[in-house]
């Protein structure tokens, strides 16, 4: 199931570097249904709390949760908690911080990226990160400012993740467009199709596909894991937004 929230949280694209506005309202969240051969295992959410001041900027806070119903809790209990404060004026992550419960496996991070010197901070020790590294919640909200028309055109790029302590490549690709229907009626959306290189998340025989409205608010719709052990699937069941 990690595997599923990881990607939910997990897409960017290089932008103009022109472009300041945003398209995020403090109050956004969407929650989503998680389900394997079509069982319901859980839930997650990202919500947009507030701007908040933060050093010299005043970047958005979002939150992102996972977590499997009562039932699962059974058999694995799984409860995710991610956090990011993103400076929108240049679309980098300021702040990430991580608390994970997976079934027995614990996990706690707390990242601080210096993006001037390429480096991030965590735990007393410094590591080199990438030039214009997000983290695994902030990449989705960097998605969701591209030009899908130069997506179509481009069909793939690769975006650098700091993640684990580690500096990975996500690619991604266009593969095509798609109307979907959905809670909020049939949707025209882009699909996409991330990979991390090194195997970190997928293997080469398993294969991630997501859905993302292609309109001004770039919704993340639906997303489906193909794996060995069968789909597993993530489908917007709410959406809310002050105007």
């Amino acid at each position: 199931m990690k595997k599923l929230f990881f990607i939910i949280f997990a897409l960017q694209f290089n932008i103009a570097q022109s472009q300041n506005k945003t398209i995020f309202n403090i109050g956004e969240k969407m929650k989503y249904k998680i389900s394997y051969k079509s069982i319901n295992v859980g839930f997650a959410e990202i919500e947009i709390i507030d701007q908040a001041v933060f050093m010299h900027n005043r970047p958005i806070h979002v939150i992102g949760k996972g977590s499997t119903n009562s039932f699962f809790d059974l058999f694995f209990k799984v409860r995710d908690f991610y956090e990011t404060y993103i400076d929108t004026s240049l679309m980098l992550p300021v702040s990430f911080n991580r608390k994970i419960h997976e079934g027995g496996f614990t996990l706690q991070q707390n990242y601080y990226f210096l993006h001037e010197e390429n480096k991030v901070l965590f735990n007393d020790s410094v590591y080199k990160s990438a030039e214009k590294s997000q983290d695994m919640l902030s990449v989705l909200f960097y998605v969701r400012q591209l030009d899908f028309n130069q997506l179509k055109n481009k069909k793939h790029f690769s975006v650098p993740v700091f993640m684990d302590e580690e500096n990975y490549s996500l690619v991604i690709n266009y593969t095509n467009s798609e109307n979907i229907s959905n809670v909020l009626g049939i949707t025209k959306c882009v699909v996409l199709q991330p990979k991390m290189q090194k195997g970190r998340i997928f293997n080469e025989e398993e294969k991630m596909l997501v859905w993302i409205s292609d309109d001004t608010k770039k919704i993340p719709i639906k997303v489906e894991a193909h794996t060995w052990a069968g789909i597993l699937k993530a489908d917007l069941i709410s959406y809310n937004r002050k105007k």
